[in-house]
């Protein structure tokens, strides 16, 4: 199948296709938590430091897990060196944005050990530079909303190349990478290239007409050491990479206090595989307190420890409940966080949905599919734009609702997808629409030819 070749570095949400990250954070002013000698010493820094370990907490636990040893480092142990603290950023609230760090080369490794489908999104071609599949990636970070880092053995001269293909162009060079942005000036794009690295700062939203150039500086300074990080700046996010530890899967946010459970301020989760067992933690820091009794609840009936019962355990303000897993039942990355979800503007705020698009010349058919994120209403979501086509065999040949597959309660969810007849000069967007009027692009793709 042909991909458009514009399709990732046109996209605003996430390429991983494991969870969307767009817009998920509240604003407002943070929490004050204290110093960094604060923090709990726990197994796996996630590269963070715990600390002159002053005020070193000891865990009160209700529950085991098996020791450190058993979990060795992973190849996103360093993934929180990329990291820049959240006031150095124009596009995201002081109070924190989200992050993810992903292990694909090892996780692929892994896939006999692990449930049916789960690697599948690692070995999709996708359109970044100098790779053919996320699996030639040792190490892939998304952070700033749009931003991903992929750390693979690639040639730069091929990517600067590529990129190149892609209407980009050389302009700079920043502390040993090389810096491109769009040929068009109403393109906000950037991207760098440098050793061993693909850096990319894409379009969060529609409306987002903030240059991206500054963002791709300040990830290298942050990997330079040369600005302040997220866990060092902000000790909420390092007390949770702390809690989270190794892992090959490794999600984080900081907020407001309150935002998730009563006085959370940060939460994450992470998975560490291994070849008959794995361990899943979801960590939850707390502005005072720490709530176990809240987090244990939450865990009971959450998807993310796979059927299995969870245990807690409290280390200061920190609350975390771990499992240990059958890999085989993993048939899934976990998406989202602990607690409930934020919403940025209130519960009618629309959803954050991260879609693929692959189109298929040949046929003439476009494959829209619900990635990952939040389900959305079928009666509320949107195939719209122009270059539609009759063609054979595709669920959709105009503009309108959504006519593909829908999952259950009539809601478009992850793994639904529509395949919509167009033409190579496509440009289409994804819309919801609630009832009271209000309406938003949630995605949007150009044909090849466009």
């Amino acid at each position: 199948m042909t991909q458009s070749r514009r399709r990732v570095l046109k996209r605003g949400s996430a390429v991983i296709g494991t969870v969307s990250l767009v817009g998920c954070l509240g604003g407002g002013t943070g929490t004050d938590a204290g110093t960094g000698t604060e923090r709990a010493t726990v197994e796996g820094s996630g590269g963070s430091t715990a600390g002159d370990g002053e005020s070193t907490a000891t865990a009160a636990t209700t529950g085991t897990e098996p020791p450190a040893s058993e979990r060795p480092a992973t190849d996103v142990a360093g993934y929180t060196e990329w990291l820049p603290v959240p006031s150095a950023v124009e596009f995201v609230p002081e109070t924190g944005y989200a992050f993810r760090a992903t292990a694909p080369a090892q996780i692929v490794e892994l896939a006999d050990a692990l449930g049916q489908g789960v690697t599948e999104p690692l070995t999709r071609e996708i359109q970044v530079p100098g790779m053919e599949t996320l699996a030639d990636a040792t190490t892939v970070v998304q952070l700033l909303r749009s931003a991903f880092v992929y750390e693979a053995a690639v040639d730069p001269d091929a990517v600067e190349r590529g990129f190149e293909d892609l209407g980009f162009t050389a302009v700079d060079t920043y502390r040993d990478f090389t810096v491109l942005t769009p040929d068009s000036s109403d393109d906000t794009r950037a991207a760098a290239v440098g050793d061993g690295v693909v850096l990319t700062v894409g379009r969060f939203a529609s409306s987002d007409d903030v240059a991206k150039r500054p963002a791709v500086e300040t990830i290298i300074d942050a990997k330079a050491g040369t600005a302040e990080r997220y866990t060092d700046a902000v000790p909420d996010c390092g007390h949770l990479a702390d809690a989270l530890g190794h892992g090959h899967f490794v999600t984080g946010r900081t907020h407001d206090a309150g935002a998730t459970f009563d006085g959370a301020v940060s939460e994450g989760t992470s998975l560490h595989v291994g070849e008959t067992d794995s361990r899943v933690r979801a960590s939850v820091v707390f502005a005072d307190a720490a709530d176990e009794n809240a987090v244990a609840e939450w865990a009971r009936d959450a998807s993310t420890f796979y059927g299995t019962a969870s245990s807690t355990r409290v280390d200061g303000r920190v609350v975390t409940a771990v499992a240990t897993v059958p890999s085989d039942t993993v048939t899934e990355v976990p998406v989202g966080f602990p607690g409930p979800a934020i919403r940025e503007d209130g519960p009618d705020a629309p959803p954050q949905v991260s879609f693929g698009f692959e189109y298929d010349s040949a046929t003439n058919g476009l494959r829209i599919r619900h990635e990952a994120g939040d389900s959305v209403p079928v009666e509320a979501l949107f195939v719209r734009g122009s270059g539609f086509v009759d063609s054979e065999g595709v669920d959709q040949t105009s503009a309108g609702q959504w006519q593909g597959t829908v999952g259950g309660d009539g809601r478009v969810v992850a793994g639904d997808e529509v395949v919509v007849g167009a033409a190579p000069d496509y440009e289409v967007r994804i819309e919801w629409e609630a009832g009271d009027g209000d309406a938003a692009t949630l995605a949007s793709d150009e044909g090849p030819e466009a």
